[in-house]
C-alpha cells in the first residue's frame, strides 16, 4: 500500500481514514479478494469505500477500480491521499451502473445501515445490476450480536493511531438493530478536536443475508465467519451473479 497524506481531526471522515490506517488487515483481506475474484481481469466496484483505503491496496496490485461512497468527505480525504481511482458520490440503492464490473466489493457493513428490509434488497439488485454475468460480489458485516451480545455490553475505550475512543452498544432484539454511541478525540496541532457519531445497524444472520442474495439474483458460493488469518468477527460472503 502506497503512504497516505491525512489531515488529521478536521472532521469525521479523518477520523474514519485513522481508524481503518491498518495495512495488515488490508493486505489480508485483499489477498482474499483477489483469490475469491479468480482470474477476472475486469473493472472492479468498491461501493461504500470510504476514504479509499481498500481500492488503494487494490490499485498497487495492479486492479482497476471505481470507487463510490454516499459522504462527499469520504471522497475529499480519499483524493487528498492520492487515490487516483475514479471516484463518485452515490447511493448503493441506486447505482448509476448496468454490466459495468467483474466484481463489486461491499465492505465494512455498508448494507447493514440498510434498516429497512425492503430497502437492503434495493440495494443488493442495484448491485446485481451492476455486475456482468457471473461477476462476483465480496461483501463483509460486522458480526456484533455475535461479537458483544449479551456478555460484552457496556463502555469500551481504545486507542488507535491518534484516535481516543469511548462507545457503547445497545441491542434491541425486537427491531435487531445494534446502536453504536462513539465519541472521538483526536489531537491536531496542540488542539483535542472530538467528535460524536451514532451508528445504527441492522443484524442479519448468515443464512438471511444468503436468502436475500439468491433473491437478487446471485449464487452465494462462500459464506464465512471472518477472513481467513484474521480474528476479528465478520459475516463475509462471495456471491456470484446469475
Amino acid at each position: 500500500m502506497t503512504p497516505r497524506a491525512r489531515a488529521v481531526g478536521r472532521s469525521f471522515a479523518d477520523v474514519y481514514d485513522a481508524l481503518y490506517d491498518n495495512p495488515i488487515f488490508i493486505a489480508r483481506r485483499t489477498d482474499f479478494i483477489l483469490a475469491a475474484l479468480g482470474a477476472s481481469d475486469g473493472l472492479l466496484l468498491d461501493a461504500g469505500c470510504g476514504t479509499g483505503r481498500q481500492i488503494d491496496e487494490l490499485q498497487a496490485r495492479g486492479c482497476e477500480v471505481i470507487g463510490l461512497d454516499l459522504e462527499r468527505q469520504m471522497l475529499t480525504i480519499a483524493r487528498r491521499g492520492g487515490i487516483a481511482a475514479p471516484l463518485i458520490c452515490g447511493d448503493l440503492r441506486r447505482l448509476p451502473f448496468r454490466a459495468a464490473f467483474t466484481g463489486a466489493l461491499c465492505l465494512e457493513s455498508p448494507l447493514a445501515y440498510l434498516l429497512d428490509d425492503d430497502e437492503f434488497m434495493v440495494a443488493l439488485r442495484s448491485l446485481r445490476r451492476a455486475l456482468v454475468p457471473q461477476g462476483r460480489l465480496i461483501m463483509d458485516t460486522y458480526d456484533y450480536a455475535g461479537t458483544f451480545w449479551p456478555e460484552s455490553m457496556g463502555r469500551m475505550r481504545a486507542e488507535i493511531g491518534p484516535v481516543r475512543i469511548v462507545e457503547s452498544h445497545s441491542y434491541d432484539e425486537q427491531t435487531r438493530v445494534w446502536t453504536m454511541r462513539q465519541r472521538f478525540a483526536m489531537d491536531d496541532e496542540g488542539r483535542t478536536r472530538r467528535f460524536q457519531v451514532t451508528h445504527a445497524l441492522k443484524m442479519r444472520t448468515p443464512n438471511e443475508y444468503a436468502a436475500a442474495l439468491e433473491q437478487s439474483g446471485f449464487e452465494v458460493r462462500e459464506m464465512l465467519d471472518g477472513y481467513p488469518n484474521l480474528p476479528e468477527k465478520r459475516i463475509v460472503v462471495v456471491a456470484v451473479a446469475r
